[in-house]
């Protein structure tokens, strides 16, 4: 099973925009695999910062579709007003999901000031990253699961570093057993030229824990392999290469938010118009390094 067999992919039905919304330019981490270092900045750019009032204008409009959005950086709790950009967006009545992903190296009670009503659209989405691992981040998500507006959801980064596996399905255990539950993030090559080396062993490695865990991977992605309908999960599309989709037709419904407003689809960089006519036009895929990230396998797609 090879990408020349797969005739068709993807949900038709699947409408649903995302913004993936970049607030900042800074990290205080730097993992070998971030696919943000290449724009990452020492200092944030303070004439940037107030840019998201326009952002929140925009997607208000009533030409905007549902959309769920990402709030990445960098780490983007380093800009000092999450706060109010989490409750403009949560205002928003299409707007269905922000989800929050951060390195977790705030403190408990920074994350907490999140759980009020005004921001009850929230998903806290730590992302562990093996390189910076202190048992601390298993305690802040046992406490936040218990918040009362807000949710968590982990993101494990599955490491292809051998010497990273048995912590990682270490930490998705004891994580399961508290209740937590978890999403599976396989790496993608950067800008900067780092590429993930997803061995047999790897996926002989996380097979089981794959299996014993379906919710914690995307699921159910409808594929046409030679004529024949089947659904697969991101398990198998890593595994055997079928998120490369150049020359398919395509819906791309993902948009790139820049830290200074500008909004630009993920995948053409084509400037989204300033009414959104254009959010979901159609499109030949011309990505050479396939699907990014596993929202997009849902996008429907089909070979000329």
């Amino acid at each position: 099973m090879t990408i020349d067999d797969v005739k068709h992919a993807g949900d038709p039905n699947c409408k649903l925009v995302t913004f993936s919304w970049d607030l900042v330019d800074v990290c205080n981490y730097r993992c070998s695999y971030c696919s943000a270092e290449h724009f990452l900045k020492k200092q944030i750019d303070t004439t940037k910062l107030q840019s998201y009032k326009q952002v929140v204008k925009q997607l208000s409009l009533n030409r905007i579709p549902k959309f769920n959005v990402e709030l990445l950086g960098g780490e983007p709790t380093l800009h000092p007003d999450l706060v109010e950009i989490v409750k403009g967006l949560n205002a928003i009545k299409n707007c269905l999901k922000i989800e929050l992903v951060t390195n977790f190296s705030r403190s408990l009670e920074y994350y907490q000031q999140f759980d009020i009503p005004e921001c009850n659209k929230l998903q806290i989405t730590p992302s562990y990253h093996p390189e910076y691992f202190k048992p601390v981040f298993i305690d802040k998500c046992i406490a936040i699961k218990d918040a009362k507006h807000i949710t968590i959801f982990p993101n494990i980064n599955l490491s292809d570093t051998e010497e990273h596996w048995e912590g990682t399905i270490s930490l998705i255990n004891t994580l399961k057993e508290r209740g937590v539950a978890v999403g599976f993030n396989f790496l993608i090559p950067t800008r900067a030229g780092w590429s993930p080396k997803y061995t047999d062993k790897f996926f002989e490695t996380f097979k089981t824990v794959i299996a014993e865990n379906p919710k914690s991977i995307t699921g159910n992605i409808p594929f046409n392999i030679n004529g024949k309908m089947t659904n697969l999960n991101e398990y198998d599309i890593q595994k055997h290469g079928l998120r490369f989709f150049k020359g398919f037709r395509c819906t791309p419904l993902m948009w790139y938010i820049k830290t200074d407003g500008r909004i630009v689809n993920h995948c053409t960089h084509t400037p989204m118009t300033p009414l959104g006519s254009n959010i979901d036009k159609q499109v030949i895929c011309d990505v050479e390094t396939g699907c990014c990230c596993d929202i997009k396998y849902s996008y429907y797609k089909e070979r000329l």
